[in-house]
């Protein structure tokens, strides 16, 4: 007893140690790959230089301007600003008055045209206008034209000559106090060819004609006036908010590309991250670090703690595997490697080259969806871990990983890997687009830009290499981790519910009444395994080769006999030995077949340690010799999950119904609550998983098949 202790004490060290090294290699994995726990040395990267991987910042920065940008922005700033005018009312005076001057003049040089000098100077002043128009000139007209003239010079704005606003779109303009109207340079009258300026407003009728000329005569001064002062301080103003900030660069932005030549703009960012990593206020300072390293640390702890306690619940026999548990944290680091590099060489697109739906579909095949689930939650945390929270890295991997894990349900055999591409295709291709959809336009057209990333193209064919990818190395690497971890999945179990494979074949004629018997428990342990949520597959398989060991002896069998039993010449001891041998020979045969060991453990299971009953009565009639029961017994294990108890109650229950004589509903319904009671009170099933809830639906299951079956 004490020797027992002693190696239950060293088994459960031996695990404890086995599993603390694998937590602390995927804590050492993890934490190796994430920005900021570490300090990289940057590579010294000189002008029209070509880095081989992209460098991504770690945080957000600022690049600033150099004291030529900021000269030239401020001359830039200089020329943008416009002209500021003030409205001069005396300008308008002053060509009233001198209207009013024409008009006396004209009417003085008129009453003394009789004398040379005044009809010259009369004469010098009709040249400037049409005979008809000068006409109009007199007093009975002076007060309409003035208030023509006038209206023209109010309502609108005239300057010296084109050349005062010379490259500037608008001008503002301030009629009254600081109130500042913006105005259009093609709006604006110009002093040096006014006259074609009024010509081309509506005027009116009467002085049509005569108005542009007028106008332009008597107005000599411009009815704006440059206010230079305001305009300086304008400039001032808007100098003053030029800062030395040239622009943002932001966290997981890329810095410089890989295969791309730095230019000036590029060496820029790069010369001013590096004047910040290497800045003694730096987020990248020592103490910085120690506290992002312990924060990061306690998190994936947590995280891998929270996993294991989580496969527990889902799967507590896998839980215990310590290979497949190293299995996952094989392929998580695998995740964090794949991740780690591709997220500076591809930080775009490399999201599709992180095998995360590959992964999912292994550990989906070889045990189970709700495992794999595990794998893929996992598996996507880290990944926005180590692309520091990049949220679309995340929901594509995750989305990777569910479309991998519904793609294995149609991975029956090997030919049928087509639909899962194109599921795995179509989700990936949906979630991407949705993602650019929504992302910020920038973003976007940086990301799938049509020169290097266009969705249409190059996006849709790497998703397409990646579904393609995925299954094909599912299918390639599936044998290799079956034999590695001694797993069978649902693939090699289609191929070996082929009914002409050789071992099933060879049943078939060597044993007629077993093969018959095999397929009928198949019908019947499948049909409660999909009741209870246990693997139909493995259960039909196991059906199918549970009795092969009855091949080598099979006239020995009840179902292969036909008038003579040679039972009735053997001593019940011997008898008992051959038919408990069929388990034995079953698994010498299934050795020289290369049949899975899930088969092979419901081989070894389907009877448990239950009595060859007939035998053992037998035995004690006759009464020769003092029995010994545990030589009818057989030497189990009892099953130990829902498939080989399924398997093991489909078995005897089969055999019950068929040897009893005129089979109906009530006699099915006895005989398999019978059987099922008895197996409880024998503790056959304690170590199979099964509910009460589990075998009160597999009761109802059975006498259901069996009535379909015998057609009552």
């Amino acid at each position: 007893m004490k020797d027992t202790n002693l190696e239950r004490l060293k088994s459960s060290r031996m695990n404890f140690i086995k599993r603390f090294l694998i937590f602390l290699f995927l804590l050492a994995v993890i934490l190796l790959y994430i920005p900021g726990t570490y300090k990289k040395k940057l590579p010294d990267y000189k002008l029209d230089d070509i880095p081989q991987t992209s460098l991504i910042s770690e945080i957000e920065f600022a690049v600033t301007k150099t004291d030529e940008e900021i000269r030239k922005e401020k001359e830039n700033k200089k020329n943008e600003i416009p002209p500021y005018y003030r409205f001069d009312k005396t300008a308008i005076e002053n060509a009233l008055s001198n209207l009013n001057n024409l008009v006396d003049k004209i009417d003085s040089f008129t009453k003394k045209r009789n004398q040379k000098v005044f009809a010259d100077s009369l004469n010098e002043i009709k040249s400037n206008f049409k005979e008809a128009d000068f006409k109009l000139i007199n007093r009975d007209n002076l007060e309409n034209i003035k208030k023509q003239v006038k209206s023209i010079l109010e309502e609108n704005y005239i300057i010296d000559s084109e050349k005062d606003i010379e490259g500037y779109q608008e001008i503002f303009v301030s009629r009254k106090g600081d109130f500042w109207e913006k105005i259009m340079a093609n709006n604006l009258l110009f002093l040096n060819n006014l006259e074609i300026g009024v010509r081309s407003m509506q005027l009116n009728e009467e002085f049509k004609g005569l108005l542009p000329s007028i106008t332009a005569y008597v107005t000599k001064h411009p009815t704006l006036k440059a206010d230079s002062q305001k305009r300086n301080n304008v400039i001032e103003e808007n100098l003053s908010k030029i800062g030395s900030i040239k622009y943002y660069v932001r966290k997981n932005e890329i810095i410089l590309e890989a295969n791309k030549v730095i230019k000036n703009n590029d060496f820029q960012k790069y010369t001013a991250y590096r004047n910040i990593r290497s800045g003694s206020e730096s987020k990248f300072s020592l103490r910085s670090r120690a506290i992002k390293f312990c924060s990061y640390a306690l998190l994936i702890m947590s995280l891998i703690l929270l996993s294991s306690y989580v496969l527990k619940i889902v799967s507590l026999e896998e839980y215990k595997n310590n290979r497949f548990v190293l299995l996952l944290a094989v392929l998580l680091a695998l995740t964090v490697f794949i991740t780690g590099l591709v997220r500076h060489k591809y930080p775009v697109i490399g999201v599709y080259f992180i095998p995360v739906s590959l992964f999912t579909m292994v550990v989906s095949m070889l045990k189970n969806n709700r495992i794999a689930v595990v794998l893929g939650f996992v598996s996507s945390i880290i990944v926005g871990l180590i692309t520091e929270n990049n949220i679309n890295w995340v929901i594509i991997s995750f989305a990777n990983s569910m479309a991998g894990i519904y793609s294995v349900k149609y991975l029956k055999n090997r030919l049928s890997v087509y639909k899962s591409i194109i599921i795995i295709f179509i989700v990936c291709s949906v979630i991407s687009s949705a993602i650019v959809l929504i992302d910020d336009p920038v973003i976007t057209e940086k990301i799938f830009s049509i020169k290097k990333y266009n969705l249409i193209t190059d996006g849709l064919l790497i998703i397409g290499g990646h579904a393609l990818l995925s299954c094909l190395l599912t299918i390639g690497f599936l044998p290799l981790l079956e034999s590695l971890f001694g797993l069978t999945t649902e693939i090699t179990l289609y191929e070996y519910l082929d009914l002409n494979r050789h071992l099933l074949k060879q049943m078939s004629i060597q044993a007629k009444g077993t093969f018959n018997h095999s397929l009928i428990v198949a019908d019947l342990a499948e049909s409660a395994a999909v009741q209870i949520g246990a693997n139909p597959v493995l259960v039909r398989a196991g059906a199918y080769y549970h009795d092969i060991g009855k091949t080598k002896e099979p006239i020995y069998f009840i179902e292969n006999q036909h008038e003579n039993n040679p039972h009735d010449l053997l001593p019940p001891q011997k008898s008992a030995r051959i038919i408990i041998g069929h388990i034995a020979n079953g698994l010498d045969i299934a050795d020289d077949y290369n049949i899975p060991k899930a088969i092979k453990d419901i081989i070894i299971q389907h009877h448990g340690t239950t009595l060859t009953n007939s035998f053992y009565q037998k035995a004690l009639k006759m009464q020769t010799n003092v029995v010994n029961v545990e030589d009818f017994r057989y030497a189990g294990p009892r099953p130990q999950t829902k498939e080989a108890a399924l398997v093991f109650l489909a078995d005897q229950i089969e055999t019950a119904i068929r040897n009893t004589e005129q089979q109906n509903m009530v006699k099915i319904e006895k005989i398999v609550t019978s059987i099922i009671n008895t197996n409880i009170e024998n503790m056959e099933l304690n170590e199979s998983g099964l509910t009460l809830l589990d075998i009160d639906i597999i009761e109802k299951a059975f006498i259901k098949c069996l009535s379909e079956i015998y057609a009552l």
